[in-house]
């Protein structure tokens, strides 16, 4: 970990740090400028009633585009002021304390990035994108030059109200979980994060092996030009014996996560498509994943109020992924298409 002074997790701490800003108002960059980017932008700009919001992306395209989107839907009045950039140098030059930085670029060659926003910008906090990273070499960097604290990773299940309700019943379980996530299109590359921490997040397990043999030996186009997939099915056995598969097929109907124990028996079933987790005893909650806008409306809240925003800390996140990382890189390279980079093209 970076060796610089750091920002403490004390939460007295965290609405101290925001109170000599009360009357400028919150700086906030984002960095990344396109689609999951320009949601970021909304719930930003929606959190609070003085914001100074940066948006950077080397991309001048994904910066003009996000700036006709932004005085399309955002032409009301308002003391918020926004900026935007496309030079990294002159940005860092210009902008000298920024209060949240949040990174939504794609996750290949995200590690080369991070280690250089993380020397080059003086941000109180940090919210990342998922995955954080799709190779050994960048999951490193981060580790090497990321502060210790004020950094998350946005896994939103964790302050999702039905994902948080379902985990107060799953704990009166208390034992060893089997999880199946089944999907005809999940994108396990680019998704099997999300349910390892999910996982870690009802459990606190880690994994501890990964089993790509129920993989296709082949990397297919994912719908993202440039990128690729890998399907078949992934099995990863977690840390107090808990196991979670991800299976993707054109077999399969939309996602499914399904829970049994040990015997396989009969838990919990989480159909995010209907909206609702039956359980054993008949107990039904009914919620919804809301939209990434709303969920950055409220950790910007949260944060800027003094409080643990919930999501996923930095530590956590590169602990849950450090194995799939490594086991999708040696994938690639095995099975990966020829003429392409040498690190794994997911995101």
């Amino acid at each position: 970990m970076a060796s610089r002074p750091l920002v403490s997790q004390n939460l007295v701490s965290f609405f101290l740090l925001f109170s000599d800003s009360s009357m400028s108002g919150v700086v906030v960059v984002i960095v990344g400028c396109g689609n999951l980017g320009f949601r970021h932008f909304e719930g930003v700009f929606r959190s609070l009633d003085r914001v100074t919001i940066h948006l950077l992306d080397q991309n001048e395209r994904a910066i003009e585009g996000i700036q006709n989107r932004v005085n399309q839907n955002f032409r009301s009045a308002s003391q918020n002021q926004i900026f935007y950039w496309s030079n990294f140098e002159s940005f860092i030059a210009a902008v000298t304390k920024i209060d949240i930085t949040i990174v939504a670029t794609t996750a290949f060659g995200r590690g080369e990035l991070l280690a250089k926003l993380f020397e080059s910008l003086d941000s109180n906090f940090w919210v990342l994108e998922k995955p954080l990273v799709t190779d050994l070499d960048g999951f490193n960097l981060i580790r090497c030059t990321a502060p210790e604290n004020g950094v998350w990773v946005n896994y939103p299940r964790r302050i999702c109200d039905w994902h948080i309700s379902i985990k107060r019943l799953l704990e009166f379980k208390n034992q060893q979980m089997r999880v199946a996530v089944s999907s005809k299109n999940i994108g396990i590359a680019c998704n099997a994060t999300h349910f390892i921490d999910l996982v870690n997040f009802w459990t606190a397990e880690y994994p501890v092996k990964v089993d790509l043999s129920g993989l296709q030996p082949t990397w297919v186009r994912s719908k993202r030009e440039g990128f690729f997939e890998v399907e078949g099915t992934l099995v990863i056995n977690l840390s107090k014996g808990s196991v979670l598969q991800i299976s993707t097929s054109s077999d399969f109907d939309e996602m499914q996560i399904e829970l049994t124990d040990t015997c396989n028996d009969f838990i919990c079933k989480i159909d995010e498509t209907q909206n609702i987790a039956q359980f054993s005893d008949n107990t039904v909650i009914n919620g919804n994943l809301p939209f990434q806008s709303s969920l950055t409306e409220l950790i910007v809240k949260r944060i800027t109020e003094g409080k643990d925003c919930g999501l996923t800390t930095l530590s956590t996140a590169l602990e849950c992924n450090l194995k799939l990382v490594a086991s999708l890189e040696q994938h690639w390279m095995n099975y990966g298409p020829t003429g392409y980079s040498r690190k794994p093209l997911y995101t």
